[in-house]
């Protein structure tokens, strides 16, 4: 049983970060089920690419340890793949080796005619090692033709998608932007060739779409001809809807989310691709990530041809709790699992693990490893927090994205981010911990008397108490099926559920 997932470009690799987040949080509707997530990228060396697969690997370590049955912590199985590059030989390739246009002005003089005519000699000698530079046709046009379904990555997607058919539903989600190249590229070509692919086999495919409007800008890379241009993002959006609706693309989509923000955020880095096009994690991704799980969760609405449904936050300058679109009746239950995950992170890295790690076997929380050897616990419970860091520095940029221009500063409205993180210059930095004595001591940054204000504009406006997780952590967990470090680790879960 899987949720097959496919990212296209930048864009579709920070949905599919989120999502990782989102997993580990419990948020994905059957935890039986595996989410297959594939990576589309010309670039393989795309930074946003990387840094997801770094936090997916993250995950599935944590996921192999024995937390559990009934819970939803690392609850969902994540195999990713990828990044599938449309071409081979990324570093000479362009669309003029790519259809071996000198061959082709010889012995096809007609369609070399048409390649004249529709892209200029620049864009046919653009080398695509670091994507489209802005260029979604010459994206679709090599998309088009590369995208093979006898491939290995993408015979075994459609496999694994027949093998899902006996199930209720078979739910496939591509996300990616509609302003940039990959993404604006890579989306409706994949969307309507796996469409086309697995229908006819797949009665109870249901196909979705996630489609990231302008949401950020930066400054032109300097010494670059060609590139992206964020002052072109509006028309180019406009262009794309109007292709999505003469396409028809509703009519073999189940849904179609659309994400954009009013006050785009400011990159601290330009850049054309490769590693150095990293951009931080954005609040508008963890929306996106609340849509894919709606989407991945739903059932085709009966008796009605198409349905609008909107969301937007109460105040520009904010994201609170309340504003986060969910399912119809999960609005609780999913923010509940965020805010657990949230305090788990923040007590295990700061409060709970430099205590584990300091050795002390007086210590009563050391008794949910008494059936485990002392070193493998300290690899597993180090697993842990590496991926609890990759989880809080997600949170914190989330939470404070840097405007370009804004009438007024955003302020967080989920978290307060000064229990956990500092300003260091322009932007944020996560706090340092104490240090356990036999590895040199130091008492950090981060106060445990602050972790009473964690969370703002909760709706229940219960904020965590340090004693009753400290208690709690020690309390035996009733779950068979919870073992060795993870055992130790779902009982500090288990604590930081809000009352």
């Amino acid at each position: 049983m899987s949720y097959f997932v496919v990212g296209v470009g930048g864009s579709g690799a920070k949905l599919m970060h989120s999502l990782v987040h989102l997993s580990a949080a419990g948020l994905l509707p059957d935890g039986g089920r595996t989410l297959l997530g594939y990576l589309v990228d010309p670039d393989e060396s795309n930074g946003s690419v990387h840094e997801c697969s770094q936090v997916a690997a993250l995950y599935s370590r944590c996921k192999g340890l024995q937390i559990g049955s009934k819970t939803s912590l690392f609850k969902n199985r994540i195999e990713l793949t990828g990044p599938l590059s449309p071409v081979e030989g990324q570093d000479v390739a362009n669309l003029n080796s790519f259809f071996d246009y000198t061959s082709l002005s010889r012995t096809s003089p007609d369609e070399a005619a048409l390649m004249e005519l529709l892209f200029s000699p620049a864009e046919r000698e653009l080398k695509i090692l670091q994507g489209f530079r802005g260029r979604p046709a010459i994206g679709a046009t090599v998309f088009g033709k590369t995208v093979d379904f006898e491939d290995a990555d993408w015979k075994k997607l459609g496999e694994r998608a027949l093998a899902a058919r006996t199930h209720a539903a078979v739910p496939l989600l591509l996300a990616g932007s509609v302003f940039g190249g990959s993404g604006a590229a890579g989306v409706p070509t994949i969307c309507r060739l796996l469409s086309q692919h697995l229908r006819a086999k797949i009665d109870n495919l249901r196909v979705g779409l996630i489609l990231f409007l302008p949401y950020f800008t930066y400054d032109p890379v300097p010494g670059e001809p060609m590139q992206a241009d964020p002052h072109q993002f509006p028309s180019a959006t406009a262009e794309a809807l109007k292709y999505y609706d003469e396409g028809d693309f509703l009519d073999f989509c189940d849904e179609i989310y659309a994400l954009g923000e009013r006050y785009p955020a400011k990159m601290p880095r330009s850049s054309v691709g490769a590693k150095e096009q990293r951009n931080p994690p954005h609040f508008l991704e963890m929306i996106a990530g609340l849509g894919a799980v709606r989407f991945l969760g739903g059932t085709p609405i009966e008796d009605a041809e198409h349905v609008v449904s909107l969301a937007a936050r109460a105040h520009e300058n904010t994201l609170q709790w309340a504003d986060l679109p969910t399912a119809a009746g999960e609005h609780p239950s999913q923010t509940a699992k965020l805010q657990q995950m949230i305090l788990f992170a923040v007590a295990y890295h700061y409060v709970l693990y430099p205590t584990i790690e300091s050795g002390d076997r007086n210590n009563p929380i050391l008794d949910h490893l008494e059936d485990v050897p002392g070193h493998d616990a300290a690899e597993d419970l180090a697993a842990v927090d590496a991926y609890l860091v990759a989880f809080l520095s997600w949170l914190l940029s989330i939470s404070t994205p840097e405007r370009a221009e804004a009438p007024a500063v955003f302020s967080p409205g989920l978290v307060d981010p000064d229990v956990f993180a500092v300003r260091d210059g322009y932007g944020w930095r996560l706090k340092t911990r104490k240090v356990a004595a036999r590895k040199g001591g130091g008492e950090g940054e981060f106060r445990e008397k602050d972790i009473g204000r964690l969370f703002r504009n909760l709706e229940t406006k219960v904020q965590p108490n340090l004693r009753d997780i400290h208690r709690s952590s020690n309390t035996a967990v009733q779950d068979p099926d919870a073992r060795g470090a993870g055992k130790l680790v779902r009982a500090i879960y288990d604590a930081c559920k809000l009352a």
